[in-house]
């Protein structure tokens, strides 16, 4: 019966003729068993709502005192954003910020069955190679239901038109036509978490110590999203190439967005009214309900 299951993924729906002992489960295609065990560990990338409670309560306290934290975020150093090209208050509060959002990413992470046998000294530079890029796909993927808008924290929606008073008319642009993809492909939640760890596995990041290793574990996640695209889009066979195609433009645009998030956070740029909305756009995208 295993045998023939797998056949079924290959084959798609419906290659067999129905008999008295076939399940309803024969016409649906199982979920290869990788693809369900990262299902299994999504809820660890979400914020619960008294998560998010004690973040925003958290947050508006950030100030000044957080501010010798600020260069050692993981995250925010990666992307060279420090206390000596930022506003101490505002990479106070957006070191805040990313601290709570890199504990929910570690804890997914760490959870991940592929993640698991990578070092730690690997897992920290695929981390600081990927988070960028996984946020920036998981914010795209909540908007797939209201084109025209970027989804930012408290369920609240962006568009283009609104954007150009925040500055963020480029960042907004790309992310809604990277959502674009996401909805024409029409990309499932299986779809989307394979993308996810595809992404954070990526081989070639800087300083890796066992590329092969990573590069194996990407491999059987790569696997395993082209046998579901295979069993659940049958009558869309290039499906999964387009899948992959996506990640290096989800990767230029990450690091545009990260450009313009460090001119924003540069003192000499902000305006005589300060760049209040719009940071505060940026810390919500960060933060987010994704």
């Amino acid at each position: 019966m295993r045998h023939a299951s797998s056949l079924n993924i290959v084959n798609g729906p419906g290659s067999y003729s129905s008999r008295g002992e076939a399940s309803n489960s024969r016409l649906t295609p199982e979920i290869p068993t990788l693809l369900q065990e990262i299902m299994d560990v999504e809820h660890l990338w979400q914020y619960n709502e008294s998560e998010l409670s004690r973040l925003g309560k958290s947050g508006s306290g950030a100030g000044a005192g957080s501010g010798a934290g600020a260069g050692a975020n993981p995250l925010l150093a990666a992307s060279g954003i420090t206390p000596h090209t930022s506003s101490a208050d505002l990479l106070a509060d957006l070191c805040h910020i990313a601290d709570h959002r890199l504990y929910k990413i570690v804890k997914w992470c760490k959870s991940l069955p592929l993640f698991k046998n990578i070092s730690i000294d690997d897992q920290i530079c695929l981390l600081i190679n990927s988070w960028c890029e996984l946020l920036v796909l998981s914010c795209c993927y909540r908007g797939v239901g209201t084109p025209g808008e970027v989804r930012v924290g408290g369920g609240r929606g962006l568009t283009l038109h609104q954007s150009a008073k925040f500055g963020l008319t480029p960042c907004i642009e790309r992310m809604l036509s990277f959502t674009d993809h996401l909805r024409r492909l029409r990309v499932d939640r299986y779809e989307y978490v394979a993308l996810k760890v595809i992404v954070l596995l990526t081989s070639d990041a800087p300083e890796l110590r066992e590329a092969e290793k990573v590069r194996a574990s990407q491999e059987k996640a790569l696997a395993a999203l082209q046998a579901y695209t295979a069993a659940h889009s049958p009558d869309a066979p290039a499906k999964f190439g387009e899948l992959l195609l996506r990640i290096p433009e989800l990767q230029r645009t990450c690091q545009f967005f990260m450009q313009v998030g460090k001119e924003m956070l540069n003192p000499a740029n902000k305006s005589k009214d300060g760049d209040g909305p719009s940071f505060n756009l940026l810390m919500e995208l960060l933060r987010g309900d994704h």
